[in-house]
């Protein structure tokens, strides 16, 4: 072929291996027939393309086009006039790498029922300052802010998406960011461009990409958040507005584990309570359990059995409208609304203790004491499972162990 015996030449000229040449000539060229590249464009653009890639292949790529030049018959000027100014169309060889990308991995997750994973991160690339009177500065290079350096750093910076699967890892989308649109925004355009998996997937990525919109960007393509949390990230534990740092900080040790090496150590905050680190809320009056045997801990239990619950939270909170409640007044209320007084006593009849049943607490420390000891001494409460007591103020949210 035309393409291949030019390249062939090239190589053979500059003295390398031929047969390494022609083994990853040999692999370009049909990745790129599986792409439909050929029909798109010339023999030319096939030709720088392939040169870059034989040369990263065999000699690596260290930023220059010099690595290029090496393995190519063009002079490097050729072949950067060819990067900033060639009229080929990229955004197509971009489109059918994505398209390929996704095959490969939803495939393989559909074949094995693995978990397809979409990694994001930035990486920085620092240049030398250019001289205020510089006439024509790096592309696209601008000072950003370095945490290593811990200052403002001229360099490029990019965006990588990777998607993986079953020990596959492969490269989605790299974008340079410019500042014309923030990261977030950048993430979540890819986003948006995913297909739904076959499986249940995950989104993983450091505190920068936790936020409102990507997590919810991603879980309508099916991807669950697995990320890193900023201390003054919002939560809102029990639906009550709460800094991170703050319910880390109100949490039993037990909740905490330190991991890192050296001197850097991290508070992880686990709230793993269900499977897919849910929470699973049981809602009642006053938060208390009126039969041992009723439906709050039949749910518990199935929480427990069906869900993989490993920690009950039994929350109480001030002001709660069943302290002091009086059973008296409830029946009256309900001969106010039309229920006879006959069904009240064939209940009582029954075994029922119909006012012990409605009545309230005098305290809501007191209550949340006794729920917690009920639930840890019951005989069907397996002997592994954490139960722990706490109130929430309801008028700031902070929530007070007992």
């Amino acid at each position: 072929m035309k393409v291949t015996k030019q390249t062939f030449a090239t190589f053979t000229r500059k003295k390398v291996p031929l047969a390494n040449t022609i083994h990853h000539s040999s692999f370009i060229y049909n990745q790129f027939k599986k792409l439909n590249l050929y029909k798109f464009y010339s023999n030319r653009v096939i030709n720088h393309l392939m040169s870059i890639l034989i040369s990263i292949f065999i000699s690596g790529y260290h930023g220059k086009t010099t690595d290029f030049a090496k393995n190519s018959s063009c002079h490097r000027t050729t072949i950067a006039h060819f990067l900033n100014s060639g009229k080929w169309n990229d955004p197509l060889l971009s489109d059918a790498l994505k398209q390929a990308v996704i095959e490969i991995i939803y495939s393989e997750a559909a074949r094995t029922g693995n978990p397809v994973f979409c990694i994001v991160d930035d990486t920085i690339a620092s240049k030398t300052k250019p001289l205020s009177r510089a006439l024509h500065p790096i592309e696209d290079a601008y000072f950003h802010q370095s945490h290593l350096k811990k200052k403002q750093d001229y360099r490029h910076q990019a965006v990588a998406v990777m998607l993986s699967c079953n020990g596959i890892v492969l490269n989605y989308a790299f974008v340079m960011y410019n500042k014309s649109i923030s990261k977030i925004d950048i993430v979540q355009n890819i986003t948006k461009e995913l297909p739904v998996p076959p499986v249940m997937s995950y989104f993983l990525c450091d505190c920068w990409y936790v936020s409102e919109k990507i997590i919810n960007t991603f879980a309508q393509k099916g991807f669950h958040t697995i990320g890193a949390l900023k201390t003054n990230r919002l939560l809102y534990p029990s639906g009550m507005k709460k800094k991170f740092s703050e319910l880390a900080a109100e949490l039993s040790v037990t909740h905490k584990e330190k991991v890192g090496s050296g001197k850097h150590f991290h508070n992880v905050l686990c709230l793993s309570e269900a499977k897919g680190m849910d929470i699973k809320m049981i809602k009642n009056a006053g938060g208390v359990i009126t039969h041992p045997y009723g439906s709050v801990v039949r749910s518990l239990l199935v929480g427990i059995l069906e869900l993989c619950v490993e920690e009950i939270m039994v929350i109480g909170h001030t002001d709660c409208g069943v302290q002091g409640m009086d059973p008296k007044v409830l029946l009256k209320g309900l001969e106010k609304r039309g229920v006879e007084k006959k069904h009240m006593d064939i209940i009582r009849n029954s075994g029922i203790d119909l006012e012990r049943w409605l009545a309230g607490f005098d305290s809501v420390e007191q209550s949340v004491e006794d729920t917690v000891f009920a639930l840890q001494n019951h005989p069907l409460m397996p002997q592994d499972i954490k139960i722990y007591g706490f109130i929430m103020d309801s008028i700031t949210g902070e929530l007070k162990r007992i």
